[in-house]
């Protein structure tokens, strides 16, 4: 009988035993899981390690905010920088009635092809503390690529709209599109608005298709321009669900138009969509940690985007954009 009892202790600390082994190895097995490092609470976790790296220190990221004007042209990415290239009329392509037993007699319209190139872009490299990286609770470096994205978007944006020379370089919409002249060189007036919208022909004056693009600053005085019944003419949808509105057409608000001044281009009308854009592999941002940052206990961080950009139109066809310009 002892030795019966004996037996049954010895068996229970056994299935004991083995079940906290079991228990230790499950705990194992979920951290490993969940992953090496995992996020300390209060940590936002960008998922920078998940993103393409395109040499050693370097991620890949697109363009998904909102940076102004972007969102709005035909920005397209493409894996290589071979050049890219958008098929074009000459001119109109017309119909004519068939004619029993006569042949077709051959137009003056041909196809050409607008090549859009791949032009190199880089921000000064900047140092990051390293201290700082490792004392905060939150993803810094995530945070820090993140912001400059957004920078990179911004000037991007700037030299589409009005900084680009067109020479082994963007092509600026400022400088390739119809002016229509102000009345004032100080404010923007409901007359002026009108001419400008008149100033693109169909079909690019749609709703669908024709936005404004204003700075910060104009579209504070837009706000302030009323209809002769007294009502705002600039629209805003207050649920947030829709953008605002000018006679309908979308108002997009990018800093990198010129504010009110004395023959500023102060507002864009029409289809931005003509504006055709082509990203190398997107924005690229790249870590450093050679000895000229490691010195002073940093990491050093660079953004980089390889692109071009440009209008495409027919030549002497109706301008698909046009601009205000004051006196």
């Amino acid at each position: 009988m002892k030795r019966y009892l004996l037996l049954l202790i010895v068996a229970a600390l056994s299935i004991a035993t083995t079940s906290a082994s079991g228990l230790d190895a499950m705990k194992r097995d979920s951290l490993s899981q969940r992953g090496k490092f995992l996020p300390t609470r209060g940590r936002i976790d960008r998922k920078i390690g998940q993103h393409n790296f395109v040499y050693k220190g370097e991620v890949m990221l697109g363009l998904t905010g909102s940076y102004g004007i972007l969102p709005h042209i035909d920005l397209t990415t493409s894996d290589s920088a071979a050049t890219v290239t958008y098929p074009l009329a000459t001119a109109p392509i017309t119909l004519e009635k068939i004619q029993i037993g006569t042949k077709s007699t051959e137009g003056s319209a041909s196809f050409i092809g607008v090549q859009l190139s791949a032009y190199d872009y880089r921000t000064q490299p900047i140092p990051v503390s390293a201290t700082l990286l490792d004392a905060s609770d939150a993803d810094l470096l995530g945070a820090i690529v993140a912001l400059m994205v957004e920078h990179i978007g911004a000037a991007l944006s700037k030299r589409i709209i009005a900084e680009g020379t067109d020479n082994k370089d963007f092509a600026a919409i400022l400088k390739n599109c119809t002016e229509v002249a102000a009345e004032s060189s100080d404010e923007i007036t409901y007359d002026d608005i009108v001419n400008l919208m008149a100033g693109v022909k169909a079909p690019f004056d749609a709703v669908n298709r024709a936005k404004f693009v204003v700075s910060s600053q104009t579209r504070k005085a837009l706000l302030k321009i009323r209809d002769l019944n007294g009502h705002p003419i600039y629209v805003r949808d207050m649920s947030g669900a829709g953008p605002a509105t000018l006679f309908g057409h979308e108002v997009v608000v990018d800093d990198a138009m010129e504010d009110i001044a004395s023959g500023a281009k102060v507002m864009l009308f029409g289809d931005l969509k003509t504006y055709k854009c082509r990203l190398v592999r997107g924005v690229r941002v790249r870590t450093y940690d050679e000895q000229q940052y490691a010195d002073y206990n940093c990491i050093g961080v660079q953004g980089f985007v390889t692109g071009d950009g440009r209008p495409v139109r027919a030549a002497g066809s109706v301008e698909p954009i046009a601009v205000l310009k004051l006196a």
